[in-house]
């Protein structure tokens, strides 16, 4: 299935513009049924199409985060929240037993359309309050939603 480039109904999105509602239906689409997730997130930044729904979410590139930036980082987060899904913990230095219990922990959440919607959204926008800075990035972020 080609989901970024799947039509349907965005009346519940949060944003206004046509273009954007469509967008953000096709990332919708993408949270509820991909199992490559992170694939198709890293496809929509890169055509620009996480920026129009999200215009901040360009700027996590200017921040840095060890040896890479914020960016990156929120992707390879990604990444591993389809591991825990799919309960494969091979590039994940945390064990099997650890990763069993990240997996039982939010197995509820991946189960559902909505669910799984819910938990990569908060992957995919959960240092959005890093562009000030670090410190109290979490309320920022939270403010920010």
């Amino acid at each position: 299935m080609d989901y970024l480039s799947s039509e349907s109904d965005a009346a519940d999105s949060p944003v206004d513009d046509k273009e954007e509602n469509k967008l953000f239906n096709k990332l919708q689409t993408v949270l509820h049924t991909s199992r490559n997730i992170a694939g198709n997130l890293r496809e929509m930044y890169e055509q620009g199409k996480i920026d129009k729904i999200f215009p901040e979410f360009n700027k996590l590139k200017e921040v840095p985060k060890g040896k890479s930036n914020i960016l990156q980082h929120t992707f390879d987060f990604i990444e591993r929240l389809e591991q825990v899904e799919n309960n494969k913990h091979a590039n994940i230095n945390i064990g099997k037993e650890l990763m069993q219990q990240y997996h039982d922990l939010f197995h509820s959440l991946f189960t559902t359309p909505q669910g799984r919607e819910f938990i990569y959204l908060i992957a995919l926008l959960h240092d959005i309050g890093c562009l000030g800075g670090s410190v109290g990035h979490e309320k920022k972020g939270a403010d920010w939603v």
